[in-house]
């Protein structure tokens, strides 16, 4: 019996600093957001979501 592939396609970090966390994504990755509610924060990556 072959099992199926697992993956994962979202990983969310809780964080306590939000524009600290987007500062660090941006200046260390040069990341920017998808999509950033002032609450929440997306980095579309290859094939999978981060959020913060």
């Amino acid at each position: 019996m072959t099992r199926p592939l697992q993956s994962l396609s979202v990983i969310t970090l809780g964080i306590d600093d939000l524009a600290r966390s987007k500062h660090f994504y941006a200046t260390g990755f040069e990341w920017s957001p998808v999509f950033d509610n002032g609450e929440i924060a997306f980095y579309q990556m290859n094939g999978f979501v981060l959020g913060t």
